[in-house]
């Protein structure tokens, strides 16, 4: 496999960082006395593990599943700003989104689409 090109490196990196910054929140914020938080927490590390490896690898309906998703969230990201009360927490979130925003772009620029339309679709 060869190394997918800049933008799409770019873009993985700053998923990866959207991504991170919520898993620490989640961290600090779940109720880890509850059995039954590790194991959903380690699903969803794994699962988003294989999601950004797909982005990575050039599967394209991984590049269109995050830019549905992100525009989705985006939607509704002023109502979920205001469920923030704490300046750290709406910092958080503002860089989450311009992360994502950015990594959209950065998926879909004329430099990323070949990645994705040669091998993307292979297995």
């Amino acid at each position: 496999m060869s190394r997918p090109p800049t933008p799409v490196f770019q873009a993985v990196l700053l998923i990866s960082l959207s991504f991170s910054l919520g898993f620490i929140t989640w961290t600090i914020t779940a109720h880890w006395q509850n059995p039954v938080v590790p194991f959903i927490f380690l699903l969803i590390l794994a699962a988003v593990f294989l999601f950004i490896r797909a982005i990575y690898r050039g599967r394209n309906w991984a590049r269109w599943v995050f830019a549905v998703f992100t525009v989705m969230g985006l939607l509704g990201s002023a109502s979920a700003l205001h469920h923030f009360t704490l300046l750290i927490e709406k910092t958080r979130y503002i860089v989450q989104c311009i992360c994502s925003i950015i990594a959209i772009i950065l998926l879909f620029l004329p430099q990323s689409n070949p990645w994705f339309s040669k091998i993307g679709d292979e297995d």
